[in-house]
């Protein structure tokens, strides 16, 4: 059966109210692969996955929003979702689509096995997500995926080689009132603008 998705309600707008995604089965198994240093939480994910039962999800315990193993879940027929973990942080809950159903769509081709996430702490302990180490495919991706972790009120810090409008557009369209775009530096080596949940 297909639904209508908003990781934090109808209220917050975070996630694209009109995106219809399969629901996930409620037999669960959970896999917590936090504190783990990359490939580990990636490579674990995977074997799961390969003994993952029919009617069953996979609900993955992680650090951060494993920007590298959406598009293998996307290009290998398997939905998915995310959430805040309680604690600390992020749940992907992961489940194999029936055929017809569709899952979240990122751009095609093969999976790419990258060092670094982009992910960063600031001084003041809040999140940046450094774009410039991420290859082009992934950037925007990973820029949603996070920005779809955030509860309203929350925010990140997305640090960039040129000014990001393209992606502010692209905001623009998926999500037209729920976020918040300020910038906090305008060039010309680094832009940073702290993208918000309302």
């Amino acid at each position: 059966m297909a639904v209508e998705t908003n990781a934090h309600g109808p209220e917050c707008g975070c996630r694209p109210p009109t995106m219809v995604v399969s629901s996930p089965p409620d037999d669960r198994v959970t896999l917590d692969v936090r504190g783990l240093d990359p490939p580990e939480p990636f490579d674990r994910t995977i074997m799961a996955l390969d003994h993952l039962g029919d009617g069953v999800a996979l609900e993955q315990m992680v650090d951060r929003v494993p920007v590298f193993l959406l598009p293998y879940l996307s290009e290998n027929g398997f939905g998915y979702s995310l959430r805040p973990c309680d604690g600390s942080g992020v749940c992907v809950t992961i489940w194999r689509l029936a055929s017809g159903e569709t899952g979240p769509r990122l751009p095609s081709g093969p999976a790419e096995v990258i060092p670094d996430d982009g992910l960063r702490e600031s001084p003041d302990g809040s999140t940046v997500l450094d774009a410039r180490v991420l290859p082009p495919r992934a950037k925007h991706p990973a820029i949603f995926g996070l920005f779809d972790t955030l509860r309203p009120g929350e925010a990140f810090v997305l640090l960039n080689d040129h000014d990001p409008k393209p992606l502010r557009f692209q905001f623009d369209a998926q999500r037209p009132t729920g976020f918040t775009w300020d910038y906090l530096e305008a060039g010309p080596e680094e832009w940073r603008v702290r993208i918000g949940c309302r």
